[in-house]
């Protein structure tokens, strides 16, 4: 994936790649299943495709694959890699492309075209005719992306992934009037609301729900109320911004409290007070807020949170 950023927020593509056909000779798999063993097939790939091995693999493979300029950045996350370029690093795209299919080369992979998309993102309120980027070569450029299974379009809107999750957890409520049907109390339908329904809702929610606007909001809202009175969940259950609330603290406490976490290098420096105020929920420094993404980035949300 290629990214470029206009009006200082960007832009970003993922990139896909096939496994080319040359591999070395002599390498072979076999399958164990119920003490039978199957045959030896060739091996025509570097990694099997579907395998459990394969994203480790990748992993360790793509390890030294980095950004040709200092200032763009390579995310890498199992078998999908995104290439951030910021607006004044546009000129780089097409070198960082070759870069790419370089290494792909040299380590038996292929760059797969068809499969790689380019987002332009542009400020909300910056005007639709603003000039962009050439397309890269070869690669399609693209309104919208699903990315780790959340889907932004190049405004930062989140409106078409609402509409997606909205119309996934709709067909599940036709699985709970089947299981209530079938004699399934009222707890235990609760239980099963909360592991499909709200499990989607929420997924990678502190990713996302920052860049929900009220009318996503009253969406979400309006469905909740259709369980309720479906009888699906609780008359007193939250609503969705109590939840994803709840989910963004959860997010926010393990970070707190993992040494390791991912997520961990993203926090500020920590700041030292000398005088005797309430206590604050955090003792990090408090970043300029100057952009609209800013606000709706997960870290800065919860800095921010209570502070005041």
């Amino acid at each position: 994936m290629v990214c470029q950023w206009q009006k200082k927020i960007g832009h970003a593509v993922p990139t896909h790649f096939h496994h080319k056909k040359d591999c070395e000779p002599g390498r072979g798999h076999t399958t164990k299943f119920g003490g039978e063993i199957s045959e030896l097939a060739q091996l025509q790939s570097s990694v099997i495709q579907c395998s459990s091995l394969g994203p480790a693999a990748y992993i360790v493979t793509a390890s030294d694959l980095r950004p040709e300029h200092a200032d763009n950045e390579i995310i890498k996350f199992a078998d999908d890699t995104y290439l951030i370029i910021p607006a004044s690093n546009s000129s780089t795209s097409e070198l960082e492309l070759d870069h790419i299919r370089s290494w792909a080369t040299t380590n038996n992979l292929q760059l797969n075209p068809t499969k790689s998309k380019e987002l332009i993102f542009f400020a909300q309120r910056s005007r639709l005719h603003t000039a962009q980027p050439r397309p890269c070569h070869g690669i399609e450029q693209v309104e919208s992306i699903t990315a780790l299974g959340v889907t932004i379009n190049n405004r930062f809107s989140v409106a078409e992934h609402v509409t997606k999750v909205l119309t996934s957890c709709s067909s599940l409520l036709y699985a709970l009037r089947i299981l209530r049907t079938h004699g399934m109390t009222a707890t235990s339908l609760y239980d099963v609301f909360r592991a499909t329904i709200i499990a989607k809702l929420l997924y990678c929610s502190p990713a996302w729900s920052g860049f929900c606007s009220a009318a996503d909001i009253a969406r979400l809202d309006a469905f909740l109320k259709r369980c309720k009175r479906y009888g699906y969940c609780p008359d007193d259950f939250l609503k969705i911004a109590d939840l994803f609330s709840d989910a963004d603290d959860q997010l926010f406490s393990r970070i707190l409290h993992t040494p390791e976490h991912v997520l961990k290098p993203l926090l500020p420096n920590h700041t030292q007070h000398h005088y005797n105020l309430r206590d604050r929920p955090h003792n990090f420094e408090l970043i300029n807020k100057n952009a609209y993404v800013n606000d709706c980035h997960f870290i800065v949300r919860q800095l921010f949170k209570d502070v005041y």
